[in-house]
């Protein structure tokens, strides 16, 4: 029976020192800042450099638009074969019409050289012909500018989207970075528990074999002491998650290990700085606002379509071919030209109108987005000041648990105490120390989520800098 006691002894103390090393900081992984992980995290994101691609195509688009003012100028050529060559024939024409008609006029044509010598090639079956054609729009009716307006508003439209990813990527990140530091905190309670528990079961043996204690109370100890080994496997395999999601934003390897841990503040500024920010800097609103814009721009130019199109043009012939008809033809002419449709295949005033339910579907969409906004922000502010409370509760809750376990601990070396009381003690303290952690990583994602709201992500350095940070020593009060 000793001997057997004595080997579980030796497999009591040797898993001690493996929660004692297991997981240690690995010296070759990287230790990253979340202000290096937020600058790595928009250079390497595919979304956000999609987002910078449809705002650069916006852009482009506006600018190909500038030119719509301008001049229009064409080079045009062509080569035509006829079925025939064109021919005037001057007997067709006063004064000579009908002379073939009598005697006379016969000789007459006769002398002249017959009726073949009335007979001129104006144009030649094969000819060709190089011009260029310039038209330059004068009044439009309002629509280039209207089609300027609608360009330069589908710009803004991708300029928000992209910092809506932006945001949408902020919070994932805080997330995923702060993840680690919770389970990395869970695990590192989960290894002092399992550690403590060890030594707890490895005194229980002792006591055993002294006859102080009975078998079950050693066996509750060693059953306790299981349940923290799988907790602390769980964590374990938590922790690798976390770094995987990490690493899969960040677009590194799992290597990298943040440096920056869990952090509190001592209250939040007031929940109306945060709505009036989110009303000023909601990418949201302002996209809708560009729509809306848009909408406008669409009824003008509808509307343009009702007004005649007044435009100059002007024809220069580079090159014509040699025939007499083309030698009538002036070598450039311009002038100004007026376009009224009079007749429409769609109907002008019904996209009138569908583009004023365009405008009001945006103005619907507005008021609807605003109390979203104004409902999350005021769910995100209660949510982190719920969090703050709850993290401060537990103070007293973590001093008791620790006091507790010292007194449990004495208690037990000095047979005063049982096995169950102490275990029970330990487990206490590793549960509101697990409670704290999980209010703080709770603060933090509803800091976050106003931060984004808001569009003052890069203030929450400043958050930091204040904020307390957190300890996972169970044997020091915070």
């Amino acid at each position: 029976m000793r001997t057997s006691t004595s080997i579980t002894f030796m497999l009591v103390m040797a898993a001690i020192l493996h929660a004692g090393f297991a997981f240690a900081a690995n010296p070759n992984n990287q230790a990253v800042s979340f202000t290096s992980a937020w600058q790595t995290a928009q250079s390497n994101s595919d979304f956000l450099a999609s987002k910078q691609a449809n705002v650069e195509h916006a852009q482009l688009k506006r600018e190909a638009l500038r030119g719509l003012s301008f001049p229009r100028v064409d080079l045009i050529g062509s080569y035509t074969h006829l079925n025939d060559t064109i021919v005037a024939d001057a007997l067709d024409y006063n004064p000579l019409t009908g002379l073939n008609d009598n005697p006379l006029g016969q000789e007459i044509l006769e002398l002249l050289g017959g009726p073949q010598a009335f007979r001129t090639d104006i144009i030649d079956q094969n000819f060709g012909r190089v011009a260029l054609s310039a038209i330059w729009p004068v009044y439009t009716g309002g629509r280039i500018t209207a089609v300027r307006d609608a360009s330069t508003a589908q710009t803004d439209v991708a300029k928000q989207q992209q910092d809506m990813q932006r945001r949408t990527l902020f919070e994932e990140l805080v997330r995923a970075y702060f993840g680690v530091g919770l389970a990395r905190q869970n695990l590192q309670i989960h290894q002092d528990m399992e550690h403590d528990l060890g030594l707890h079961l490895a005194n229980a043996l002792k006591l055993e074999q002294q006859g102080q204690i009975a078998a079950v109370q050693r066996l509750t100890v060693a059953a306790v002491y299981e349940r923290t080994k799988v907790a602390r496997e769980r964590a374990e395999r938590e922790l690798e998650i976390t770094r995987i999601t990490l690493a899969e934003i960040l677009l590194q390897g799992p290597a990298t290990d943040p440096s920056d841990t869990l952090f509190v503040n001592d209250s939040l500024p007031a929940e109306e700085e945060f709505l009036t920010a989110t009303m000023n800097n909601s990418p949201l609103l302002k996209e809708l606002q560009a729509h809306d814009r848009q909408a406008d721009a669409l009824i003008r130019a509808e509307k343009g379509r009702f007004y005649p199109e007044v435009f100059l043009y002007a024809d220069w012939e580079v090159y014509k071919d040699n025939s007499i008809a083309f030698q009538y033809i002036p070598d450039w002419q311009v002038g100004i030209g007026v376009n009224f449709t009079l007749l429409d295949r769609v109907g002008r005033s019904k996209s009138i109108d569908a583009a004023h339910k365009t405008q009001e579907s945006v103005t619907r969409i507005t008021q609807g987005t605003k109390r979203f906004l104004d409902l999350a922000a005021r769910v995100a502010h209660r949510q982190a000041n719920q969090a703050l409370s709850q993290y401060t509760g537990l103070d007293a809750s973590l001093a008791l648990a620790r006091e507790n376990l010292r007194l449990r601990n004495k208690a037990f070396i000095e047979g005063f105490s049982t096995s169950v009381e102490l275990v029970d003690a330990e487990l206490f303290v590793g549960a509101v120390m697990v409670e704290k952690s999980a209010a703080a990583y709770a603060y933090i994602v509803s800091l976050a989520r106003l931060l984004a709201l808001t569009g003052e992500m890069d203030s929450f350095a400043d958050y930091q800098n204040r904020g307390f940070q957190l300890s996972t020593n169970k044997r020091t009060t915070p």
